[in-house]
């Protein structure tokens, strides 16, 4: 990944031209920052989508990333091409918001940005989003309706698993 953020900050030997560089770069759809934009993010740093990668301004500074996640795990590669500045952030838990933490807080040190405020502008935005996940607890006093395995007895066929067949012997 570093070598990749070296890449597209042109401090390596460039297999990119650097006029697509720009291109790739540069913002075509305008978007008002949602919920799962977070600070430095906001409305005075405008947000906007290149072709693959959301750019947004602290000051008069162009800043790029790119995010991703599935279950498990979450990225974020953001580049800074004015300070020739990458950051990488990996980590292995789906519903966080420690790429961003990570981010803002670096972003912080080298602008001098309001570092503590965004980090608890972006833990109150995680847990906001991960109660949108969160499955209700059940009263202690419900009880779960009685499994009827009978119901699922035959023959079942799958790409993965082939034919395979569940039956059901109430002796047993």
């Amino acid at each position: 990944m570093a070598a990749f953020a070296n890449l597209l900050l042109a401090g390596g030997k460039p297999v990119i031209d650097e006029d697509n560089l720009d291109i790739m770069f540069e913002p075509v759809i305008s978007e008002k920052p949602g919920f799962t934009e977070w600070p430095p993010i906001s409305e005075e740093s405008g947000f906007a989508y290149s072709p693959g990668w959301g750019v947004y301004y602290y000051g008069n500074t162009k800043i790029i990333e790119k995010g991703g996640a599935l279950d498990g795990y979450r990225s974020l590669i953001t580049l800074i091409p004015e300070k020739k500045l990458g950051i990488i952030v990996l980590c292995n838990l789906g519903l966080t918001g420690f790429p961003e933490a990570i981010r803002a807080e670096v972003i912080a040190r080298e602008f001098g940005g309001p570092g503590k405020k965004w980090q608890i502008e972006i833990l109150a935005a995680t847990q906001k989003i991960a109660k949108m996940f969160v499955t209700p607890t059940p009263p202690d006093d419900a009880k779960p309706a009685p499994l009827k395995p009978w119901k699922y007895a035959g023959t079942y066929t799958s790409d993965l698993l082939g034919t395979w067949e569940f039956s059901y012997d109430k002796k047993t």
